[in-house]
């Protein structure tokens, strides 16, 4: 396989969105790395490449792992619909109820093995992946107290379920995909170094791109929206890189 269509195949997983989209400002968070540009990215290229023969593997086992929790999330949901639209008016909470813990123990078991993945990634920065596994754990724990709650018989009434979920949404999960998108980005800038180390005349779009995605990298309220944009952006560029440059079979 051709260099370049090694690392357009390789960067498949990294190019999906995460679930959940930004909702909520992100959190504060250190930039990544110290040092000049040049040192970052040839840190971040020498990582990358002595991972390369193991990434695949470890991100198809993931995105398995991901559509799995994705498939059965789905049943699950569709089997609430049909138990709720069939519920009596006695029965509706209690069923609610039990469709909604359904979903989070599903939740906490995929966050679980996300945090699995998430600390196997070492070609994003410490302080990035870290993020990712404290809001995570920030969510595992509410979601517990809330399934305790439900176990309790704490909550009775349809409109109080409603409320919980949304601010497990608002405090919880929604910082946890911000987090998440704000790694994909620290990742993605490895493959730009990477692709820049390679690639002996690049096209504009590729340090454009590394500029554009380090800025909105290196603030501590970082720029989300903007992030999600240079992640799509980046196939068009590789397909322009793979057509327009030399790439040495190294």
């Amino acid at each position: 396989m051709k260099p370049m269509r090694l690392l357009l195949f390789l960067l498949g997983p990294l190019l999906i969105v995460t679930m959940a989209g930004a909702q909520e400002p992100p959190s504060s968070s250190p930039a990544s790395g110290t040092g000049s540009v040049a040192a970052q990215r040839a840190e971040r290229a020498a990582t990358l490449r002595d991972i390369l023969g193991t990434i695949a593997k470890r991100d198809a086992q993931w995105q398995t792992v991901r559509s799995a929790y994705v498939r059965d999330r789905m049943e699950q949901q569709r089997a609430c619909r049909e138990d709720l639209r069939r519920a009596n008016r006695d029965a509706k909470v209690p069923t609610l109820v039990r469709c909604y813990r359904g979903s989070l123990t599903l939740e906490r078991e995929f966050l679980r093995r996300e945090k699995d993945y998430v600390r196997s990634l070492v070609e994003a920065t410490e302080p990035r992946r870290n993020d990712v596994l404290v809001r995570s754990d920030q969510l595992t724990e509410a979601i517990g107290t809330l399934v305790f709650a439900f176990d309790s018989g704490v909550y009775d009434r349809q409109e109080d379920v409603l409320q919980a979920r949304q601010r497990l949404q608002e405090k919880y999960r929604s910082p946890l995909s911000d987090a998440r998108t704000l790694l994909r980005g620290d990742r993605l800038l490895s493959w730009y170094a990477l692709l820049l180390d390679e690639i002996t005349d690049p096209p504009a779009c590729l340090p454009e791109g590394e500029a554009t995605l380090r800025a909105s990298l290196a603030t501590d309220n970082a720029d989300v929206a903007g992030l999600l944009a240079t992640l799509q952006a980046l196939p068009s560029c590789l397909d322009t890189a793979g057509t327009a440059s030399s790439v040495p079979a190294s």
